[in-house]
């Protein structure tokens, strides 16, 4: 499916989620349960369109904001999902709540800021996204975060708990002072 393609998508799932239909909340295991082995394509009012594979293992394979992601990570904190881009222009952690819109769709909105989306979710990886040779693993990637950080984050009860989860290439000084961004 090409890019184009995706988007429309997307926007008539906006079209519908805009004449009425109900959004519902979804819990941390819903999340989890949804998206691991799945795809999420979509956009956000920041301008960012997206199509990333949620491999069961917390990497995330596929495009964000016209780049391919090289060492992204994902996980569920409480009722949201959080991403963590390590090699990104954008490289950062953002935190999103999510709820469902029809059997397929998502309404997203940034805990970092006031950027709002729409999700579509397709079973498996049917783009085929790739590590394109590049293996990572996401062992730690939040415990490494400063302390100021996590006092930061807790404070404004937006943090998710430390994952437990690291890159590979053990650093997260990409991280250092992005936790609310």
């Amino acid at each position: 499916m090409t890019r184009a393609a995706a988007l429309l998508g997307c926007i008539g799932l906006f079209v519908g989620a805009s004449t009425g239909a109900r959004a519902q909340a979804l819990s941390g295991e819903e999340l989890r349960r949804e998206l691991a082995g799945n795809t999420l394509t979509g956009y956000n009012t920041s301008g960012v369109v997206f199509s990333e594979y949620h491999s069961p293992d917390g990497r995330i394979l596929g495009h964000n904001n016209g780049e391919p992601v090289l060492e992204g990570c994902w996980d569920v904190r409480r009722e949201a999902v959080c991403y963590y881009y390590a090699r990104s222009r954008h490289a950062g952690t953002y935190c999103w709540r999510y709820e469902r819109l029809g059997a397929d769709g998502y309404r997203i909105e940034s805990l970092e800021s006031q950027a709002r989306g729409i999700a579509r979710l397709d079973p498996g990886n049917p783009r085929g996204h790739s590590d394109h040779g590049r293996p990572w693993v996401c062992e730690g990637l939040v415990s490494g975060l400063d302390s100021r950080n996590a006092s930061m984050a807790e404070a404004t009860d937006r943090s998710p708990a430390t994952s437990g989860r690291r890159l590979s290439s053990g650093s997260t000084d990409a991280f250092d002072g992005h936790w609310l961004r």
